[in-house]
């Protein structure tokens, strides 16, 4: 490969090729994101029980645009991924970043059903009440 299409990351020592304008945003992809931002926030106006109360003629594009949207993210996400860390190291400050709060709302989450297998009279306690008052 050319020199001048080789690049030294810092920290690594390690040549690797990139390309000399890498560094530069890629501006398809940025309308991509832009669109897919757009796509989300459209496909956002039904209720929380997934019907278009606004407007129930566009289930059938907005049940469409739920089959590619967050693909299209991984998708661009991807193709701009770049670490400027040796793999073992990346994997250990995505697992610092990314389990440990994952670990730390899982058991807060899962705190009230233990409470309640544990002491079953907090069950009622515990218990929401939706009903509307009178």
């Amino acid at each position: 490969m050319p020199a001048k299409y080789m690049a030294v990351r810092p920290n690594i020592g390690v040549q690797h090729p990139t390309t000399v304008a890498s560094s530069q945003r890629i501006h398809w992809i940025d309308i991509a994101k832009g669109i897919g931002i757009i796509l989300v926030s459209f496909g956002h106006i039904r209720n929380g029980d997934g019907q278009s109360v606004w407007l129930p003629a566009l289930d059938t594009p907005i049940n469409i645009i739920y089959l590619f949207h967050m693909p299209l993210f991984f998708f661009l996400g991807g193709l701009t991924f770049s670490s400027r860390r040796q793999f073992p190291d990346f994997l250990k400050v995505k697992a610092k970043t990314l389990l440990i709060p994952y670990y730390i709302f899982s058991l807060y989450f899962i705190a009230k059903p233990i409470a309640v297998l544990l002491i079953p009279s907090l069950g009622a306690s515990m218990q929401a009440n939706h009903d509307p008052v009178v």
